[in-house]
């Protein structure tokens, strides 16, 4: 019994810790206009294409990013959650990769999932669409249908990309990524 609960921790991928027990609620962290490409904070990074517009990016207490969009000129608004050497090590075949988000919005969005795995030159992805507003959703990843050496992955990223963001506030309070065996929570 101790062994297999020693190898469902080993199989877990553990989540950053929330911003608030980092950063002291005195002090958020508040970007007007953000360029494509700002780290939010270790793990999350914002890309978009917008040339224009008026939008602001800000971490407080409670949440990991919360996103106010007026204008936005763009085709597309993301959250990059990028994975470390030491996660990307689990992932294998008859694996699953889940994906819980805790995001609150404004209005009803949908969001597309983008699971970007790299190795060396060959690369694929893989997609799921979601419909948020409040609370929680998950998704689960299939890695059976992966055709790539599980050993040789480079990088491995998760594109969480908000469609027509305009107006909207969104609020994402945990991305939560896990590595699990078929068939196991």
């Amino acid at each position: 019994m101790a062994a297999a609960i020693k190898k469902l921790r080993a199989l877990s991928i553990v989540r950053p810790q929330r911003r608030r027990e980092v950063r002291p609620p005195s002090a958020p962290k508040r970007v007007r206009n953000p360029q494509s490409g700002l780290a939010m904070d270790p793990q999350l990074t914002i890309y978009h294409d917008a040339s224009g517009g008026e939008f602001a990016a800000v971490i407080e207490e409670g949440c990991r990013v919360r996103l106010v969009i007026y204008q936005f000129d763009g085709s597309y608004l993301s959250i990059a959650a990028a994975l470390t050497q030491a996660q990307r090590k689990l992932l294998g075949p008859g694996r699953l990769f889940d994906v819980k988000l805790e995001v609150e919005t404004t209005r009803p969005l949908t969001v597309f999932l983008r699971l970007n795995i790299q190795a060396g030159e060959d690369g694929q992805t893989l997609y799921e669409t979601i419909v948020v507003d409040s609370g929680e959703r998950a998704v689960s990843f299939d890695l059976d249908g992966v055709r790539l050496a599980f050993h040789k992955i480079d990088s491995l990223w998760l594109d969480v990309i908000f469609s027509e963001p305009e107006m909207t506030e969104i609020t994402v309070r945990e991305v939560d990524l896990k590595v699990t065996d078929r068939g196991k929570d």
